[in-house]
C-alpha cells in the first residue's frame, strides 16, 4: 500500500516540525538570540510548533514527491494542491472559522476587561456582579458562543442570505472595495493584539481567569502542558489573522478563471 508511506511522512513531518519549532525557533532564536520576553520559559511554544509544523508538512510533501519520482514514478500517488473540494466550500469553512475566532476574541476581550482592576471606577456595579461568581460568566460564554455560532454557521452553510441580491442597487462592491474591506478586518485583528496592556511582553501580575473557565491556566496532569491566558486568547486570534490574510490574498490576486467563472462571451 502506498498510503502507509504517506502517513509515515506526515507523522515524521509533524515530529520534525515540532522539534524544530521548540528547540530552534522558540528556545534558541526567540529565547536566547533575540531574548523576547513573550517567549520566556515555555510561553508560546505551542503556537511556534503549530506554525513550523505547517512549513514542515509543505517541505516533506515535496520530499515525498521527489522520492516517488526516483523510486516509483506514478503520477497518481503524488501530493498536489487538488483537494477535491470546490472553492465555495473552502470559503464557507473559512468564513465559519473566522466567525468562531472573532466571536471568541470579542468575548475574551470583554471578559478580561470586566475582570481586571486597572480602572476601578469604570462600570463598578456591573464588574462587581461579573466577578462575584464564575458561574454567570462561564454560562454566558459557552451558551452565547454555541447559540450564536449555530445561527451564523446555519446562515453561511445554507446560503439563506444572498449577498449579491442584497447588495444589488444598495451597496455595490467590486474586487477593489472588498480587498480594502479584507485589509481593514486584518488591521483590526492586529490592533486587538497590539492594544493589550501587556503587549508585546505578555507579562502580567493580574489574576484573570480564562474565558469560559474558572482558572487562569489550563494544565494537563498527564503531561507538561500549560496554556496561559495570553497565549490562549491571542493564539486564537492569530489563527483568525491567517484566515483573514488568505481572504485578503484571494481578493487582491482574484482571477475569475481560477474559480471557474465566466470571463466573457468569447471565453
Amino acid at each position: 500500500m502506498v498510503v502507509c508511506p504517506q502517513v509515515l511522512m506526515w507523522l515524521l513531518a509533524m515530529l520534525c516540525g515540532m522539534i524544530l519549532g521548540k528547540l530552534l525557533i522558540h528556545d534558541y532564536l526567540c529565547g536566547r538570540l533575540l531574548r523576547l520576553k513573550m517567549f520566556r520559559d515555555d510561553q508560546g511554544s505551542w503556537m511556534t510548533m503549530f506554525l513550523t509544523v505547517i512549513v514542515s508538512l509543505y517541505v516533506f510533501s515535496h520530499a515525498y514527491n521527489l522520492l516517488l519520482v526516483l523510486w516509483y514514478d506514478n503520477c497518481h500517488y503524488k501530493i498536489d494542491s487538488k483537494m477535491a473540494v470546490t472553492s465555495a466550500s473552502v470559503m464557507k469553512a473559512a468564513a465559519c472559522g473566522t466567525w468562531l475566532g472573532d466571536l471568541i476574541t470579542a468575548l475574551m476581550v470583554t471578559d478580561m476587561m470586566l475582570q481586571d482592576n486597572l480602572y476601578p471606577r469604570w462600570a463598578t456595579r456591573f464588574r462587581q456582579l461579573w466577578r462575584q461568581s464564575n458561574v454567570p460568566r462561564i454560562l454566558i460564554f459557552w451558551v452565547g458562543s454555541v447559540l450564536a455560532t449555530a445561527v451564523v454557521v446555519t446562515l453561511i452553510v445554507s446560503d439563506w442570505i444572498s449577498w449579491d441580491r442584497l447588495n444589488r442597487d444598495f451597496v455595490a462592491t467590486t474586487e477593489l472595495s472588498r480587498a480594502f474591506l479584507a485589509s481593514f478586518i486584518l488591521v483590526m485583528d492586529l490592533l486587538i493584539v497590539m492594544q493589550d496592556w501587556d503587549f508585546p511582553h505578555f507579562t502580567t501580575t493580574l489574576h484573570v481567569n480564562l474565558p469560559g473557565f474558572s482558572v487562569a491556566t489550563l494544565q494537563w496532569k498527564y503531561a507538561e502542558v500549560d496554556i496561559t491566558g495570553k497565549w490562549f486568547n491571542y493564539g486564537i486570534n492569530v489563527m483568525v489573522m491567517l484566515l483573514d490574510l488568505n481572504m485578503w490574498k484571494n481578493q487582491i490576486f482574484y482571477d475569475p478563471r481560477d474559480f471557474g467563472q465566466y470571463t466573457g462571451q468569447s471565453r
